[in-house]
């Protein structure tokens, strides 16, 4: 199968096993999907440690690679509820929320909301100032 981007640019093949009545939509559905899965296996590896892994066997492997996809859905789905009331929450907030938070003391909700929020914050005036240096570098050259 080829696809190319509706610009006319980045053509790609793919090479697939599906039966020969298999739709062209759905061929181009599935082939569209690399770039989802393969983002989501960068935030496993990044967050769940799905990379991170010393096994001597078949069966030490799939179990941490089932651990660690199980710890990444349970991130998923944290962020999803937590979206509701805080959009921009990501999964490596709520992750170190995880790590670094709850093993010293009892939160409420309401109070890792309010951390997650000052955290969000923080983050944006960070972003902001470093922003705000480029420019003033780039003004400088500039000149």
């Amino acid at each position: 199968m080829l696809r190319r981007n509706l610009d006319g640019s980045e053509a790609r093949s793919y090479l697939s096993n599906a039966p020969a009545a298999t739709s062209v939509w759905t061929l181009g559905s599935v082939g569209a999907q690399r770039w989802p899965i393969e983002s989501e296996f960068q935030t496993e590896k990044g967050e769940t440690g799905l990379a991170e892994y010393e096994v001597r066997s078949w069966r030490g492997w799939h179990r941490h690679i089932t651990l660690a996809l199980l710890a990444g859905a349970f991130l998923l789905q944290v962020q999803q509820e937590w979206g509701e009331k805080m959009p921009q929450v990501t999964r490596q907030q709520i992750s170190r929320v995880l790590r670094e938070l709850l093993p010293h003391r009892t939160w409420s909700r309401v109070e890792l909301l309010q951390w997650l929020r000052a955290m969000q914050a923080r983050n944006e005036r960070v972003k902001r100032s470093h922003i705000k240096r480029c420019l003033a570098n780039l003004r400088e050259v500039s000149l």
